[in-house]
């Protein structure tokens, strides 16, 4: 971008297309990565379900985990890589507990990341865990539908924006069109 804006607009142009190559791939790659974390966290609440389901058929964490990466990968494809590094970790040996750490380690996918720590909480301390993946299902959908609402809420409000810019003229031009005729036909009698 800085060469192009070189040859084509000078110096000045070199830094102003340098900076806006600079801020724009940044803000770009961060949109990616936004995009990405929200699918991974819609995606997760679908994860969580599958494995309630198939730890209440009274399968292990990692047996679970293994039929939900063959099983689940048109349900849930942009996760299904992290699903793949936790059995390739255990595959090689590694404490379960660290894995789960592994795929759900940071707070961006919020949904992964208490299912992990719920996972690892059963593991160490036993115990039924399926009413609690219910209970983080549930509160992810909740979380969810009230994104929903914000979403609508500001799309409405751009919306009414639109309307006001492009249909009131219309309107007073079907309105007052008329009435502005009669006007200048009585004055020009």
């Amino acid at each position: 971008m800085t060469v192009l804006g070189g040859l084509v607009w000078g110096v000045l142009g070199a830094l102003a297309f340098g900076a806006i190559g600079f801020i724009g791939s940044r803000r770009y790659v961060r949109a990616v990565a936004k995009r990405s974390c929200y699918q991974q966290n819609l995606e997760s609440i679908e994860l969580a379900q599958v494995l309630r389901m198939l730890l209440e058929a009274g399968l292990s964490i990692e047996r679970a985990f293994r039929i939900a990466a063959l099983q689940a990968r048109p349900l849930i494809p942009s996760l299904v890589y992290r699903l793949d590094r936790f059995n390739r970790l255990m595959d090689s040996g590694a404490d379960r507990g660290d894995a789960l750490d592994d795929i759900g380690e940071g707070k961006e996918i919020p949904v992964l990341h208490n299912l992990t720590r719920l996972l690892k909480q059963a593991g160490v301390l036993g115990g039924g865990i399926t009413e609690s993946i219910e209970q983080v299902v549930t509160e992810a959908q909740e979380i969810e539908k009230s994104h929903v609402k914000e979403q609508v809420n500001k799309l409405g409000a751009k919306m009414t924006v639109i309307m006001m810019a492009l249909m009131l003229p219309a309107l007073f031009i079907i309105i007052g069109g008329p009435a502005g005729m009669n006007i200048v036909q009585a004055l020009s009698r």
